[in-house]
């Protein structure tokens, strides 16, 4: 009688990628055949990585960005063993700018950060700020890691912030935004921002228009801001200037990171009725 011959396992750790914003991550490992036990090992990384389980399927939490190499390990009913590796590019984002990126006025405060609220200061960073809802959105867990302690997220805007806050300091306890992006090199991805708007007196502004719904007697928002607009408008052009190089010489940015500068509401219409 002939003994028929045992399937052998196969592994498939996953495709190699890279990865922003989020120390969460799905690892979609695939193992077929008959596994008596399957196992995740780290082999190399900036820092040791924790796995929530064996499973091929399972998320690893990483400490730090930088990349990693892991391995998944089946073993059959025999002790025969068969690996699979794949390597994992972790990148920061960094989110910086003034108030329409750290979220102020978008909830409640009990959504601020905590430490990042005073009644009349604080960065007010918010939880239902954009770059948070986008840390949030990218999560393979759930609830997502806090926008607080993740390693890979670095929520740096604060609520009226202007050009120079970007290199000196906004105020006590508050470091310059440039400091955001220091670390290791090759180790950010992503970088959004918005800064300009204070400025030029976007919230000055923004009240004075406001008034005008309760009176008739003012000149019109534009009549009244607009030439003082363009003025600083033109003396604002080299210090965004100045300050987008800067943001782009950070050595930490990895080679093809984004940065992306998000825009303000429009001011005055483009044609009056």
């Amino acid at each position: 009688m002939t003994r028929s011959r045992q399937a052998m396992v196969t592994v498939q750790a996953g495709r190699s990628r890279t990865v922003v914003g989020l120390s969460a991550v799905a690892l979609h490992g695939r193992v077929t055949g008959p596994a008596a036990s399957t196992a995740w090992t780290m082999l190399s990384g900036p820092a040791p990585a924790r796995f929530a389980g064996d499973a091929p399927d399972t998320t690893v939490t990483l400490p730090a960005p930088g990349n990693y190499v892991f391995q998944l390990t089946a073993t059959d009913r025999s002790g025969r063993s068969r690996s699979s590796r794949t390597r994992l590019t972790a990148l920061r984002y960094v989110a910086l700018g003034d108030s329409y990126s750290s979220g102020d006025g978008a909830g409640p405060v009990a959504d601020y950060l905590p430490g990042s609220y005073r009644p009349f200061g604080g960065c007010r960073r918010s939880t239902d700020a954009y770059p948070a809802l986008v840390h949030a959105a990218l999560a393979t867990k759930d609830p997502p890691p806090s926008a607080t302690s993740d390693p890979l997220f670095t929520f740096g805007a604060c609520a009226g912030a202007r050009t120079r806050d970007f290199s000196t300091s906004q105020g006590p306890g508050t470091p310059p935004q440039d400091t955001y992006l220091d670390g290791s090199a090759d180790t950010v991805g992503l970088v959004t921002l918005t800064v300009g708007g204070n400025d030029i007196g976007f919230a000055d502004i923004a009240v004075y228009c406001a008034a005008l719904h309760v009176t008739t007697l003012l000149p019109s928002c534009r009549d009244h801001s607009a030439p003082a607009v363009g003025a600083a408008l033109n003396t604002l052009q080299p210090q965004l200037t100045a300050t987008y190089r800067a943001v782009r010489r950070a050595r930490s940015l990895a080679p093809g990171a984004r940065i992306l500068v998000l825009g303000y509401p429009r001011l005055f219409p483009d044609a009056l009725d």
